[in-house]
């Protein structure tokens, strides 16, 4: 249950930080948590690489909409605290990617369902659409 809750969040902030990049002529950053250190590192291992190769064979290719992809690690520690604090950590990210998009400083942002918005001004906002 918690492999498919972890993988379910590194899916929304893939897309959501992939999203936020189509505009910008900087790669097209993602992120990804997997456990680098711990107990769960050795198993979480091959997942990883298969990250790291998709990742090179897609800018290889010439990346995404001629983008090339830049992957954001995030190790989780193996242990359920690790696993939110890399969640807190790539939600920074993203915060400090959609920032000057948004024209604010990235400690003005909140996220919910999908959207980041301006905290004061709800109307400010960026959709996985944009």
């Amino acid at each position: 249950m918690r492999k498919t809750l972890e993988f379910i969040i590194i899916c929304y902030y893939i897309l959501l930080i992939i999203s936020l990049q189509v505009v910008s002529a900087e790669p097209l950053k993602i992120a990804a948590i997997f456990a680098q250190t711990g107990e769960a590192a050795r198993s979480n291992a091959p997942s990883l690489l298969g990250v790291e190769m998709a990742v090179k064979e897609i800018n290889s290719k010439g990346g995404i909409r001629g983008k090339k992809l830049e992957l954001l690690l995030f190790d989780n520690r193996s242990t359920p605290l690790g696993s939110k604090a890399a969640a807190e950590d790539a939600i920074k990210k993203l915060f400090e990617a959609a920032a000057p998009k948004l024209g604010v400083a990235p400690n003005e942002l909140e996220t919910v369902d999908g959207k980041i918005f301006v905290r004061d001004d709800p109307e400010n906002v960026i959709s996985w659409s944009k």
